[in-house]
């Protein structure tokens, strides 16, 4: 209704416009086409009346007549043709005004279906997303590992551990892992080369020992920021950190590598755009292959406005 009425408005304003800044030449020609009327008939009537043979004058008559009417009519004709050029000026200007509403109303739309389509993107993304934390919160609940201790008197005892507390153990495992293999490395030519092959090779090694109970975890968890990356949205980091939200410690811990492994190596380019390390806890091994990574990974990036 707001549009139509504007629309209207638009007509009448151009229309009062051109009422006010115009002479009446319509009227006036009218005048002329009248005046000439009656001077023929005034003339005729004279030449019927005092002219008895108006053959004879007919001559006479028809250029008299013809060269006052016809200045009459010509003048006529030029202002209807004026007035006409007018009213031809006024449609276009509606025209014009209409045009420039039907244009405003289309971006006005285009704009509405996009900030919809956005907002319905928006929601299928983050029903997407929180289904899939929903889904790495449950396979992390589930994790388990199996510790074997030796007690005091020489028996072997096996505690089951359940959910998050896993990763304590599971950390400390691939430490040992890296240990070993560090250990029996020659320094000689010890370079960062040499150490990022240390650790993916410590990283393969207990990839493969524990794939069964991890393999499901890990593909989750990566497979969950690679959605993210790749999805065209405004303010991923904020979302990012919600996934970072959802990780223990160790968790964090466990990321810093496998981010240096060749098995996920898409994920360094990730961890080092997003900061997704900032809140890692920082022990002897972490500190040793720092470097191995740009110093941003270890930055908070700030949630884009």
């Amino acid at each position: 209704m707001n549009k139509l009425s504007e629309k209207e408005q638009g007509k009448k304003k151009a229309k009062k416009e051109d009422e006010q800044s115009s002479i009446p030449f319509e009227r006036i020609a009218m005048y002329l086409i009248w005046i000439g009327i009656a001077i023929i008939v005034v003339i005729t009537s004279g030449y019927i009346l005092y002219k008895s043979d108006l053959i004879q004058y007919a001559g006479d008559y028809g250029q008299f007549v013809g060269g006052l009417t016809g200045s009459f009519w010509a003048l006529a004709g030029v202002m209807l043709f004026y007035e006409a050029l007018k009213y031809q000026r006024t449609e276009m200007k509606m025209q014009r005004h209409e045009l420039e509403l039907q244009r405003f109303v289309q971006i006005q739309q285009n704009d509405l279906f996009k900030q919809q389509n956005q907002l319905v993107e928006i929601q299928t993304f983050e029903g997407t997303l929180f289904n899939l934390i929903n889904l790495l919160n449950q396979i992390d609940d589930n994790v388990e590992l199996e510790v074997r201790e030796i007690g005091k008197d020489g028996k072997t005892s096996a505690n089951k551990i359940i959910g998050r507390d896993c990763f304590y153990d599971y950390y400390n495992l691939y430490k040992k892992i890296f240990n070993y293999s560090f250990e029996n490395i020659h320094y000689d030519n010890f370079n960062p080369d040499s150490l990022k092959l240390v650790v993916e090779y410590s990283f393969r090694l207990f990839y493969e020992e524990h794939q069964t109970t991890l393999g499901h975890y890990f593909r989750t968890l990566t497979n969950l920021l690679r959605f993210i990356d790749k999805i065209v949205i405004k303010n991923k980091t904020f979302y990012m950190e919600l996934i970072l939200s959802q990780l223990s410690n160790y968790e964090l811990a466990m990321l810093h590598f496998i981010g240096l492994s060749e098995k996920f190596n898409d994920l360094k380019p990730m961890i080092e755009n997003f900061g997704l390390l900032c809140d890692v806890p920082n022990d002897e091994l972490i500190e040793l292959t720092r470097d191995l990574y740009h110093e941003k990974a270890f930055q908070k990036v700030k949630p884009q406005s």
